[in-house]
């Protein structure tokens, strides 16, 4: 059986049992779930941590798995795991950073809106690139998740809110819980958002990939 550890700060992702904002503890153990939103179709992903361990499953809107993937942030590699063909493929993290060729175009926002996501007090914060006809709107909290973003441009890289958000002045301590993508003006393109954040009892054997799956290479 190959085993694979994670780094569990990959996510910042520190909560106690309350989930209080800004509470650290590397000792959570449970389940995340981002929801993607476009016009055609909506993506699930769910975060299963556990000590080092990272588990990230994708379902469609059906709740049916499309991929699962491991993340070993010591190596700096991502496993993406196929169960029905019994296969598995390794690649490196791309270093994550803003387009360069756009940042002349990009107009920032600082609101002082807020709204409460899942407990949490989210400030409204705009991106705006009119020469990509692109406004995303961020609702984020002070917390350092900035690891969840590059790992969810990685697997996820037609997506180019991260990139957006890496433009604002120090995004590393701000995460956002919500945001929306659409054109200058206002025709709506996706939306992410955090659903669900619960702590659990998590099994060992879901961060074992079993040792008849064979790796693939590209």
């Amino acid at each position: 059986m190959k085993l694979i550890l994670f780094n569990v700060f990959f996510f910042g992702l520190w909560f106690n049992s309350g989930f209080t904002l800004n509470s650290l503890s590397q000792d959570f153990e449970g389940k995340i779930v981002i929801v993607q939103m476009n016009v055609v179709d909506t993506v699930h992903f769910e975060f299963t941590l556990k000590n080092k361990f990272i588990r990230i499953n994708q379902f469609n809107n059906s709740g049916i798995t499309e991929k699962v993937y491991m993340v070993n942030l010591n190596d700096s590699l991502v496993y993406e795991i196929n169960d029905k063909r019994k296969i598995y493929i390794k690649y490196s993290l791309r270093k994550n950073s803003p387009y360069i060729a756009d940042q002349d175009f990009i107009e920032i926002k600082k609101t002082e809106n807020f709204k409460f996501i899942n407990g949490y007090k989210c400030y409204q914060w705009i991106v705006i690139n009119k020469i990509k006809n692109t406004s995303v709107s961020y609702w984020v909290a002070k917390e350092n998740f900035g690891y969840l973003i590059g790992v969810l441009q990685n697997i996820n890289r037609s997506d180019k809110k991260c990139s957006y958000f890496m433009f604002i002045p120090e995004y590393s301590e701000f995460f956002p819980f919500q945001s929306v993508e659409r054109s200058i003006l206002r025709e709506f393109r996706t939306k992410d958002q955090i659903v669900s954040i619960k702590e659990e009892k998590v099994p060992d054997d879901i961060f074992v990939i079993p040792k008849d799956y064979n790796e693939i290479h590209r």
